[in-house]
């Protein structure tokens, strides 16, 4: 009877296992078909001469590079849940400057809030000490909270700042 229950609860938490890793397939597929399509358009416009305006043109690179960026950052996040499922995340420790780690964390999400209507503003100490940090992983975990506040953030009443 023990062993019963024992193999019940086994099978039961591997059906669970099974279907997390679908969902977040799932999810992974859907977030990096956004920038792909994205850069399909407007490259597609660009090869096809459909821009006359040299403004537009540059609109559109600019929207490429920062499409692909997110489309890397989205891969690297998934190689890097890989690792850290396998127990092998390793992370390069040295001392940065988390001031210049945020300004490129709103530089790289900037346009989507704008796009979303919000406007991005840093109130950062001009003179904080450097901090021991892998500066990639603390990039990626302020564009994760940035990206993740664009897409579930609520506002606040009136306006459309954070």
């Amino acid at each position: 009877l023990a062993g019963m229950l024992t193999l019940l609860i086994a099978v039961r938490r591997e059906r669970r296992a099974n279907q997390l890793k679908s969902i977040f397939i799932s999810n992974v597929t859907h977030e990096l078909k956004t920038p792909l399509t994205l850069i399909h358009m407007f490259g597609e416009l660009l090869a096809l001469g459909r821009t006359s305006d040299p403004g537009d043109a540059r609109e559109y690179g600019e929207i490429i590079t920062r499409e692909s960026d997110r489309l890397s950052r989205l891969i690297d996040n998934v190689l890097d849940f890989s690792r850290i499922e396998r127990g092998k995340a390793a992370y390069d420790f040295a001392p940065g400057e988390l001031t210049q780690v945020v300004e490129r964390g709103l530089d790289l999400v900037r346009y989507r809030a704008e796009q979303a209507g919000i406007l991005l503003i840093a109130r950062l100490e001009p003179a904080l000490p450097p901090v021991m940090m892998d500066e990639n992983s603390m990039t990626l975990l302020l564009l994760n909270l940035l990206e993740n506040a664009l897409k579930y953030g609520g506002t606040e009443q009136g306006g459309r700042s954070w």
